[in-house]
């Protein structure tokens, strides 16, 4: 049998979920997604230091759980009223956009999943606005439903709650992400080259399968991809303010 370890929580017993194979850890019930994350933030050392800010929007289970425990007070999670939160404590919305206009504070880590989709404003305008939150070297990660190349975009439609559940298969979402235009668009706005975090770069296939994040979906553009930002330093904010000047 194979030697599997949960980066969250270290349990080593896995179960199917939703026909993917071996997805669930059996102890903190985390998912391929989170765990990736959670170990995104491990490899670029940002739990070196318990004095952080976070904000995590539309939480998971198991990383929450984690992140409230290991930054305390320095955690805050954010949700909307039709998706209640029972394991951690949580501020509650109308919905997205509001939660997303509400913030005006800075965080180091900006944290959500299958999020934009259920925007009813313009995904980017929510990703400048979030990236905008960050604390120097802080750092943006969330992950977006994705189906085929280019993206579906029911926001402007006015479709009804069955049109949309039809369309982009649950009743909540305006819009699915495609693998090709999503990532060239975010890339743009954000000015990178490549806006996702390259786990094949950084860990062997043998470790990442141990940790139960399957390499060939971290590979590809998918549901799973792990996109990120990290705000410019202090220094690096300074240096751009008097070239300006």
């Amino acid at each position: 049998m194979a030697d599997f370890s949960c980066p969250i929580c270290g349990g080593d017993k896995f179960v199917d979920f939703r026909g993917r194979t071996l997805e669930e850890c059996k102890k903190c019930k985390s998912k391929a997604r989170e765990r990736a994350e959670i170990l995104a933030l491990k490899c670029l050392g940002y739990f070196e230091s318990k004095k952080k800010k976070i904000l995590h929007i539309l939480p998971d289970r198991a990383a929450a759980r984690f992140l409230s425990k290991t930054y305390g007070k320095g955690y805050t999670a954010k949700t909307i009223d039709s998706m209640a939160v029972d394991f951690v404590e949580c501020e509650s919305y109308p919905d997205l956009d509001a939660l997303i206009e509400s913030a005006n504070d800075k965080y180091d880590i900006i944290l959500h999943n299958n999020a934009l989709e259920i925007l009813s404003g313009l995904p980017m305008d929510a990703v400048t606005k979030l990236d905008g939150l960050l604390k120097p070297n802080g750092i943006h990660l969330f992950t977006v439903t994705v189906r085929g190349p280019r993206t579906d975009e029911g926001g402007g439609l006015m479709l009804d709650e069955a049109e949309r559940s039809k369309r982009f298969g649950r009743g909540d979402r305006n819009r699915l992400f495609g693998a090709a235009d999503f990532p060239r668009a975010l890339a743009t706005v954000r000015r990178q080259s490549n806006p996702r975090f390259n786990f094949a770069a950084r860990f062997s296939d043998s470790d990442l399968d141990r940790w139960r994040i399957p390499p060939s979906e971290f590979r590809d553009i998918n549901s799973n991809t792990v996109f990120y930002y990290v705000a410019p330093s202090f220094s690096e904010v300074v240096v751009e303010a008097t070239a300006a000047a």
